[in-house]
Order: structure tokens, then C-alpha cells, then sequence
């Protein structure tokens, strides 16, 4: 049975501006998927004469991070935009963890990123989060996450 999430898949329209977009927000490139397709690509992801490229990127320094794939398909070409709504099924945004959410919300406006709004709180039992959503260059939804203890909110 698996036991841990190696890495999420993200389509993109165009490799070069996705990448330049994911390393303007703390992403690091660690390899690339090298131009490919075929048969097996065919059979595993029903695509119908797949070529595909890519790159693999990590967060942080830990080499047991979640890897996020960067593809842009070639044949069949990458197609449309992201999810039209965050309640629509599926997986609706990837959320990526900070420990200075505020700090990292300035800093990524001031290179022109987009939010969704200022960060916003959102009670729980066990402490608030503070949040925002943005999205990248094909409309996929990212959020930035900052937990707060309850002993932290109290002090």
C-alpha cells in the first residue's frame, strides 16, 4: 500500500514561463524530464501519442520533499486552464507551507504575483492558519499556509 505522496503533476501551456514563474516562488529545479512519448506513456496515462517535457522541482532542502513534475505536452498540445472554481472536484489547489506567511505574501506581491486577497485567518481547535490563494501563469491554484499553535495565539 503506498505509504507517503512522492510528487504532484502540474500542466502548463509553456514550459520556460511556468519555470521562471514556480523558481519566483521558492522552488528549486532539480532534474528534467527529457522530451519523451510513446507506448508506454500511451498505456500508463491513456494520452494518445504522448511527447511530453519537463522539469522536476522541490521545495527546501530536504531530498524527501514532494516533487512537483512540470510538464508541457507537446502531442497532444497542453490544452485550457486550471479548475473554473475552487469547489470543483478534483484536486482544487496545492498548498505550500511558510513559516513567515506575512513576509512571503509582501515579498511575492513586490515581484508581481497576484493574490486572490490579503492573507485571511481561519480559526480552529487547535489554533487559526493564515492563508492566501494565488495562481500561476496556466490558472492552477496555489495557497500559502502559516500554522498557529493556540499556546502561540495566546502569547
Amino acid at each position: 500500500m503506498p505509504d507517503a505522496i512522492y510528487g504532484i503533476s502540474v500542466n502548463c501551456t509553456s514550459l520556460e514561463r511556468s519555470l521562471e514563474f514556480y523558481k519566483a516562488i521558492g522552488f528549486r529545479e532539480v532534474g528534467e524530464i527529457a522530451e519523451s512519448g510513446g507506448g508506454g506513456l500511451e498505456k500508463a496515462l491513456r494520452i494518445p501519442n504522448p511527447r511530453a517535457r519537463g522539469k522536476l522541482l522541490k521545495l527546501g532542502d530536504d531530498p524527501g520533499a514532494i516533487n512537483l513534475d512540470l510538464i508541457e505536452w507537446l502531442s497532444p498540445r497542453t490544452e485550457g486552464r486550471a479548475y473554473p472554481r475552487l469547489n470543483h472536484a478534483g484536486i482544487a489547489r496545492i498548498a505550500l507551507h511558510t513559516p513567515h506567511l506575512q513576509r512571503t505574501y509582501e515579498e511575492l506581491k513586490a515581484r508581481g504575483i497576484e493574490f486572490y486577497s490579503e492573507p485571511q485567518v481561519l480559526h480552529s481547535h487547535g489554533g487559526s492558519s493564515l492563508f492566501v490563494c494565488f495562481e500561476d501563469p496556466d490558472g492552477t491554484v496555489l495557497e500559502l499556509i502559516e500554522f498557529r499553535p493556540l499556546e502561540a495565539e495566546r502569547r
